[in-house]
Order: structure tokens, then sequence, then C-alpha cells
């Protein structure tokens, strides 16, 4: 009886789509999520959650509350972001577009861990909503189980399981593209266009690089609608359509127009499509099949497949009736010819690197095969070509990891496959009511892909932070403020103590565990130079690039500043906070005390350049482009950079080369290959099986500088396949020789045939391999610096080095000879033209600090404001005015003129006779964004009345 009614229960619960599809989530929430929440867990990443997103969501709530509960705006000028940055540049992309992230305002800052991950939940349950809302206008005839269970395989693939740690917003264009395409399709039946404005909106508001992908998709339905029914092509529906669009973008402009001025103006802008990438690598294009059912943890050029089971089956049973279902069929032959061109991953993730993220948008249309399956007839050719599927999709996983362990869990989520496939026939063929069955088989391969591809396991502590440890690095932020010796400079001689002063600060990596954390001191009440963000200033990155920093990239365009003590002191860091290991610390640098905050050393600097100040020098900008990277750097100290200067910089003259002799490049073979220091001709080599070793002779004038080592015209070629085997065969045969040599008997270990057997075996993937990167580094004493080359396959921070500039930092023991080693971790031929320079330090840099901040303290005032610096200037002793201001054209002066200087900063153009300027920010067409929403909302109301009176 009791099983009877339960069966009756279950019966009706089915007929409900919305009730039924919250059951299945709870329950697979709970199997996923759950572990990692009991006993004080986070679904915090020990990556991007921590360095980039919870970060952001802290300041935003901080805002909001400000906003809200004080009626005080945040700055549109970050001081706290970098070097300085706008508002709506740094957040548009994180926080600001996001609707879940505004009912934080409503908690406690000590409640925000929770929220994040509750957060997360809810995106997840808002998606599969939208989809059964999408399924039941699009597919009304279908059954409300098939939409139920349709809902939880839209929502759970290797796409949501790895945004759901790594980036909890790219789980929001789930929720908004099943609404899109509903509102499209609303208007293309000529109904009401109010929908379509509203989503256009909506999606164009809440993030602009996915409002371009869910466009991109929303584009492509609206083509294949066009070419497959006929009733849909007139100019008259074409018209509405545009003209839908157009209003909503005009409504969403206040937001939109902005982050759009600031994405073509940030250091990613620019590059090679697809990064110049012609076709994948090999192992990408074997392993597509496979990695559509079974998700990989570190998947090639974000491949993130994993797609359910039932998706996957629906989307065969689809293909296989290609005229019944035309618009899904040809759905997924666009999607593969997109899956197979690197230019096309390029175009669809804003022509930039070859992602495939665009992937989240197939999610709806597996989903609606699946709902299409459930309630589908199958044949025996069905089965067949199901099997034929799933025998090629292990294939492929097992060529693409050359017969080793794949990176996901391949035999349970096979073993799933099988077991839907035979629960699919099994109740077609007895007419068996199996909704209990494939919801429990849905949820157990739901539930398998994500903790397959998790890279956090069930151990908060280990990828997922606890509570606790969240805010203990965000309480820890605060500290570093303690360092600082009350915000003044201090004249060293006397004593004396300027005004309060803006200062800089650098904050080594908090993350053990992780390489960045830069966005972390956004919530310290210091200014740390570096910070990690998908928008940064072009002009800076362009900046320290012509400086050599390697280590500034699109995403952190300042980097450490490579720890140079001349650019450390011209962007005015006053404080360095360098984790104990560090060997590489600035002359000017000199520790705080004893005490070990964070796990770091506190060093102090007097003679960090001020906000603004007077240069010695104005030399010409073509002048400064035919400098070397190092004398670029020196020149700093006494000059600025304009279009119109003329003068010369003394500090750039003081640069020296310093000669180096008997270098050789060391091969397996025993040859030296001479080369000759600091001249034309270029230094080739072969790695690892060589390196380099730079000799240099005892030069007591080399104390007081620091050494820098200048790599020009890098070429780089890796090892084709012939080579790599060929490298590989000599380090066998060496350590068997070398065995013999010692007298080890190791014959029955040698076997060069096997070995060539077994190296073919794991390496054939090499053959059709993508460029890989390389790391080079110098050792110099008991400090070691590099450089790397990224791949093409990395798809954020992509560039090719052809110039770089290593600090060794400042140089000892000069009083004997000394050695820098060059290494290299790749196979593969090098070239470059290599310099030894060395660029003043120590008291030259103390003797132009105290030059510019005297003149400074003397002739120059500055008082900081809300979006706005009153700067009054007593006695003028130049025409033009310096400072570390990231340039903008965001930024106003009521007399004078901005003018750029050193290609990145802002420079103000004193006007005779005046004594009192200031200086305004505002965000560069927010205005104008502005104006276009109103007139958005007006035309919308507009178009609402039409609507209205068309109805009566």
């Amino acid at each position: 009886m009791y099983y009877m009614n339960m069966k009756v229960y279950f019966h009706k619960l089915t007929k409900h789509p919305y009730l039924f599809y919250t059951l299945l989530f709870l329950i697979t929430a709970l199997v996923v999520f759950g572990p990692h929440l009991i006993g004080g867990g986070t679904l915090i990443w020990n990556g991007d959650g921590i360095s980039q997103h919870y970060p952001a969501l802290v300041h935003f709530h901080h805002d909001l509350q400000n906003l809200l509960f004080h009626g005080k705006a945040p700055e549109m000028w970050q001081w706290q972001v970098g070097l300085g940055q706008d508002y709506l540049q740094t957040f548009s992309y994180y926080v600001i577009g996001d609707p879940f992230l505004y009912p934080s305002v409503f908690f406690p800052a000590s409640f925000l861990p929770d929220y994040y991950s509750i957060a997360i939940i809810v995106r997840l349950y808002c998606a599969g909503l939208a989809f059964i809302f999408a399924a039941c206008r699009l597919m009304p005839s279908s059954k409300d189980f098939s939409k139920s269970l349709g809902g939880l395989i839209y929502v759970f693939s290797g796409y949501t399981a790895y945004s759901s740690f790594a980036h909890p917003f790219f789980l929001n264009p789930l929720i908004l593209f099943p609404l899109l395409i509903v509102s499209l399709h609303h208007a293309l039946d000529k109904k009401s266009l109010l929908p379509f404005i509203g989503m256009v909106a909506l999606t164009l508001f809440v993030n602009f690089y996915f409002a371009y992908i869910l466009a991109s998709g929303a584009v492509v339905y609206w083509l294949i609608e066009l070419f497959v029914h006929r009733k849909y092509r007139s100019w008259r529906n074409f018209g509405r359509i545009v003209m839908g669009a157009i209003i909503g973008f005009l409504i969403s402009a206040v937001l939109f127009v902005p982050s759009l001025y600031f994405l073509l103006n940030s250091a990613r802008s620019g590059g090679k499509i697809a990064n110049g990438l012609k076709t994948y690598s090999l192992s990408y294009y074997l392993s597509i099949p496979g990695s559509l059912l079974v998700p990989k943890i570190k998947p090639e050029f974000w491949l993130m497949g994993g797609f359910m089971v039932l998706g996957l089956l629906g989307m065969i049973f689809v293909i296989r009736r290609f005229r019944t279902y035309r618009v899904l069929s040809i759905t997924y032959l666009v999607a593969l010819v997109c899956l197979l061109l690197p230019v096309l991953g390029g175009i669809l993730n804003g022509f930039s690197s070859p992602s495939n993220r665009w992937l989240l948008l197939m999610l709806l249309p597996l989903a609606f095969s699946a709902v299409i399956l459930l309630d589908a007839k199958l044949t025996k050719k069905d089965l067949i070509a199901f099997t034929i599927f799933g025998v090629v999709a292990v294939i492929s996983l097992l060529i693409s990891s050359s017969f080793g362990r794949y990176d996901g869990d391949l035999g349970m989520i096979s073993f799933q496959y099988l077991l839907i496939i035979g629960a699919l026939f099994f109740s077609q063929q007895w007419n068996a009511n199996s909704k209990l069955l494939f919801s429990v088989f849905t949820i157990i391969n739901a539930a398998t892909i994500f903790l397959s591809i998790e890279p956090y396991n069930l151990k908060a502590t280990n990828h997922l932070l606890s509570k606790s440890a969240v805010q203990q690095l965000a309480e820890r932020q605060q500290g570093y403020v303690k360092q600082v010796v009350n915000d003044y400079q201090v004249d060293p001689k006397t004593g004396d103590k300027d005004q309060p002063t803006f200062t800089r600060s650098y904050i080594d990596t908090q993350l053990p565990d992780y390489t960045y954390s830069p966005s972390l001191p956004i919530l310290s009440p210091i200014h740390s130079i570096e910070s990690y963000w998908s928008l940064e200033n072009s002009d800076v990155y362009m900046f320290m690039k012509e400086l050599g920093v390697s280590n500034a990239i699109q995403n952190d365009v300042t980097g450490n500043a490579d720890l140079r003590n001349i650019l450390l002191n011209y962007l005015g860091v006053g404080q360095l906070s360098l984790n104990q290991k560090s060997k590489m610390i600035p002359a000017s640098y000199q520790s705080y005390d004893s005490t070990i905050y964070n796990g770091q050393q506190t060093y102090l600097s007097d003679s960090s350049f001020p906000l603004f100040y007077f240069p010695s020098y104005v030399i010409s900008t073509k002048d400064f482009h035919k400098m070397t990277s190092d004398e670029k750097e020196a020149s700093l100290l006494d000059s600025v950079a304009t279009h119109s200067g003329h003068e010369k910089s003394k500090m750039a003259q003081k640069v020296q080369q310093v000669p180096f002799y008997n270098q050789t490049i060391l091969h397996s073979k025993g040859e030296q290959v001479s080369f000759k220091s600091n001249t034309d001709e270029e230094l080739k080599l072969i790695s690892p099986s060589g390196q380099v070793v730079l000799m240099i002779s005892p030069n007591k004038e080399l104390a007081d500088q620091e050494l820098h080592l200048e790599f020009q015209n890098i070429q780089y070629q890796p090892f084709n396949f012939g080579e790599l085997w060929q490298a590989n065969l000599a380090d066998y045969q060496a350590e068997h020789n070398n065995n013999s040599l010692e007298g080890l008997d190791d014959f029955q270990n040698y076997d060069p045939s096997m070995f060539k057997y077994r190296w073919l075996a794991r390496n054939y993937l090499k053959l059709g391999r993508t460029k890989p990167g390389y790391t080079l580094s110098a050792d110099y004493l008991d400090r070691t610096n590099s450089f790397t080359q990224l791949s093409p396959s990395r798809l954020s921070g992509y560039e090719v080095l052809k110039n770089v500039t290593l600090n060794l930092g400042s140089a000892d023991q000069t009083d004997r000879e000394q050695w820098i080693r060059l290494n290299t971790n790749s196979l593969a031929h090098y070239a470059f033209k290599l310099n030894l320079v060395a660029v003043p330090t120590g008291a030259a840099i103390n003797r132009a600090a105290k030059k510019v901040r005297h003149e400074s303290r003397q002739n120059l005032k500055f008082k900081m404001g809300h979006d706005r610096i009153d700067l009054k200037i007593k006695h003028p002793v130049k025409k033009v005015v310096a400072t570390t201001i990231p340039y903008s054209t965001g930024w106003h002066i009521n007399q004078g003129r901005i003018i750029k200087i050193n290609d990145a900063f802002v420079g103000i153009k004193l006007k005779k006779g005046q004594s009192n300027y200031v200086l305004t920010y505002q965000t560069p067409f927010l205005k104008a964004g502005l104006f276009m929403s109103i007139a958005g909302l007006v035309l919308m109301m507009i178009w609402s009345i039409f609507e209205i009176k068309k109805m009566k």
C-alpha cells in the first residue's frame, strides 16, 4: 500500500516540471556541493576565486552598502587598483552587471563567503528554471517529465562544473540564453517585441563579453530559422528584429558603452585572432568525440565538454532525423565547423584567442534534444548509432591521451553511458515506466561529471578554501597599513617630514599553492601596484613592454615591475612586502624591522617619487623610442618624454654595457662555441642539451649598479618530431654509457629497439602539436630571474616575446670573477642578441629622488578628493608637471592642458601665470551612455504604446 502511494505521488510530482526539477536539483546539489560546505567549507577556489572574484565581491559589497545606507557613491577612479584605474573598467566584467550579487548589500561582510557559495548554487538552479521556461514555450507538446529532466541536463556539464568554482559569473549566460532565444522566437512570430527588447538590454548589461557570445548564438539561430522557415523571410520582420535589438542596446548603453570603450582600449585588445593559429593540435582533434562525453580537467582551447549522456544521445537521435529536426541538426553542423577552425574560435571569443567557451551555447540544443529523445520511439538503428558513438568516444580519449591515464573519469562515465542506453531500450521494449530509473541515472551522471573534473577534491583545505581561511586572508589585507611609517616621506638627513602624501606599495603573492594573488590587496588601505583583472590599461602595458618587463602581461600590466630599483621608485613605491624566500631586494629598499607579517618581510625606500613632481628635462617621444630598454628606465630619474620635448636625459647616458668573456655553449657532445659579448652577433643555443655561461671579470666600478640582461630579437623554434626522437635517444644512450663507465651492468634494461617503440607510443601526438612555450632563466649569485614565452594554446596572456630585459639585482662581490648561467626548459633552437648592462642605482637614485622631492615640497602641493585633485603650484620649475597617474581620456583639468608623458601617464602642461589647477575624473562615455539609455527607455515606452493600440 505504501509503495503504491509513493508511486502515485511520484507520478503526480512529475506532472509539475518546475517542482520536479527542483527536487532533482536539490538531490544533485546535495551530492555535488554538500561535502564542500559541511564543517565550514566554501565554494571559493584557491585560484581565481580568491584572487579575483571574492575580492571583487567584497569591494563591491562595501561600495553598495555605502551607496544604499550612507548615500556615498564610489570613486570612479580607483587608486587601489594597480597604479589607478576606472571603476567600470575594472568591475563591469565581474560584478556590476551580475544581478545575483546585489542582494548581498543586505548581509554583513562576515557572511560573504557563505553568500558567494550560495550564489553559485542559486545561479545553477535558475539556469534550469530558464530552460524549462523555454521548453514550455518552444516545445509545448513535450512531456512535463522530459522537461524537468532536460533542466537537469542543461545545468550540469563540464562547463558548469568548471565555471561554478573557477568563474561563478560564467553561469549567468546559461540563464540568459534560453530567455533570449524565447524572446527572439516570440518576435519572429510577430508577437510582442517588448520581451526581446528587454532581454537584449539585460544581456548587454549583465556582461559585455558574454553578451557578444550570446548575441552570436542568437544571430546564428535567427539565420537558421530564416533558412528553414520561409514564413520568417520578410523585410518587415527583419526590420522589427533589428529595431528591437537597437532599442535594447540603447537601454543598456549606460554600462555597455563605457565597457566597450575600455575593452577596445585595454591591454588585451589588438592581438592576432586565434593567436595566429591556422589549425589546432593533433591531440585536440583526436579528443573531440571523447571530450563531448568525458570532461578533461585541463582541456585544450577550452574544449570543456562533459555533456550529459542523454543530451549526447539526443543529439545523435536528432541528427539521424535531419529533415524532421532541421534547426537543431544545422545547429550541430555549424558547431562542428566552429570546433574545427581556430579562427572561428577566436572570432567567437571576441576576435582574440581561440577559446571554445562558446560551447556553453550548445547546452541548450543538447537539452532540447534530450527532451525529444525521452518522448520518442527508438529503433535498432538508434541503438547501433549510440553504440558506435560510444566506442568512437572511448577510442578518441585513449588515443588523445597516448593510451595513458586520462585526466577524467573515463571508466565511470562510459559505464553510465551503457546503462542509460540500456535503460532507454528497456523502457520501450517492455513499455515500462522508467521515470524513476532515468531520474536516478541522470543524477548520478550529473554528479559524476562534476566530481570527475573537480581540481579541488573533497578536502576543502586543498583547493576549496574554508570560511575561516577566506576571512583570515581578507582580514590580513587590513594589517598592511601598519607597516608604513605614518604615511609620510622623511628626509633622511634632516628628519623633516613632508606633508602627508600618496604612496604606493608592492605586495608579493600570498597564496603558496597559486601563482597569482595580486588583486587581494584591493581589500587593504594601501595601494599595491600589481592587480590582475580582465581589462587593464593598455598604455601602462605598452610602457612596461618598452622597458622589457616580461612579467607584465595583458591581465597584470605591471607585474612586480621586475623588482627593478629605478622603476619601483619612479612609480612611487615606498613599501615592499616580499616573501621571506625572496632574494631580489632592490638597493634603495631597507628592512623596516625584523617583524614578519603574513609571511612577508617589509622593506621601505626613502627614494620613491611623489605622485606629482617637476622633471629636470623634457625629452622627445621620438628620442625616447630610440633608447634601449635600460636607457629608457634610467631616463625616468630625470626626464619625461613628450611629443614636443627637445632636451636630453643625463641619467640615460650613465647606462653602461658590461663586457663578458669565455662564454660557451656546452653541447652534450662536448663542443664549445665561442660568442662575442655586446655585439650584433646572435647567440644560438640548443637546449636543454646545452647551456650558456657568461663570465664577468672583476670590476669594482659595478658596485652600486644593478645588472640587467637584455635579450633582443629573440627567435625560437621547437624541435621537430625527428629532433625530439634523436635528443631522447641520445640521452638514453648517454645514460647507458655513464652506467657502463661506473661499472653498472644494465644490459637487461638497455634495448634501443624497445625504447624506440615505447617512445613513439608515448609521443606520437607531438607530430601535430601546437608550438609549445618555454622558460629561459638566468642565475646570478644566489638569485634567479626568468621569463616565459607562453604557447599559442594559452588563452590568456599570450604574446610573442621579441625583446626582454631581466633584472639580476644589485651587483655584488665585484672584486672577483663572476658568472651568469642561462638555462631553458624546452627542447628547441634559440637565437637572440644578448647584452649585459649596468644601470645606476643606490646613490644615483637617492640624489635624483632628493632633488625631485625637494622641488615638489617647495613648489607643489596637492589635495586628493572624490574623483578630484586640487593642485597648487607656488613657483613653477618647469612648464610641465609629471605624474605617474595612468593616462585616460577621463581626466580633465580646469586650465592648462593634459598631455601624455612617457607614452603612459598623465602630464600637465602649465598655463603661464596660473598656480591653481583642478584635475577631475569622469568615466569616458558614461554621460553619453546615460543619455542613450534614457533615449532607449523612451523608445521602448513609445513602442509599448504602439503595441497596445495595435491590440485594441
